[in-house]
């Protein structure tokens, strides 16, 4: 879907991105944040850049490989999320993004963008969690009905 895979994050990519953040200007496969499922930081990431082409905005989704297969196909989980604005966070005293709250608009950005490629064979959406209001780890809030799709490659 033309989207960029994240770059790990190192020491060296960190100062990249700092400079493009403070510069306002573009890094399309800047590193992300490292997300947590299961205990296990993400397997793979992937970003694309706002209007704005800026390191201060772009959008994320973040993979897990599971344990799991499902008719032998083997199971991924994901995550989906929109950097808006770069802040000190509370809750590390460091320069962080803050998201946009509304994470199922993101949700369905990125599944829109899979269903452009034409490689989405099937589809199910279903209410895993329920509504949630709650708070990353950054400190950014956010809310979501709780559903979530099952694609099929």
């Amino acid at each position: 879907a033309g989207w960029k895979r994240a770059e790990n994050p190192t020491i060296a990519n960190f100062f990249k991105l700092s400079k493009a953040v403070a510069q306002n200007s573009s890094y399309p496969t800047a590193p992300v944040t490292p997300a947590f499922y299961n205990g296990s930081v993400h397997t793979i990431a992937f970003e694309e850049e706002t209007e704005e082409k800026t390191a201060r905005k772009r959008h994320h989704t973040r993979y897990w490989k599971t344990r799991f297969s499902i008719d032998g196909k083997q199971v991924w989980v994901g995550t989906a999320s929109k950097d808006i604005d770069v802040v000190i966070s509370s809750f590390i005293t460091l320069p962080t993004h803050t998201i946009d709250p509304a994470v199922d608009t993101e949700r369905e950005y990125i599944v829109g963008q899979l269903e452009s490629t034409g490689l989405i064979a099937q589809q199910t959406k279903m209410d895993l969690v329920g509504n949630v209001t709650g708070v990353n780890a950054s400190g950014s809030n956010f809310h979501t009905d709780g559903w979530a799709y099952v694609l099929y490659l």
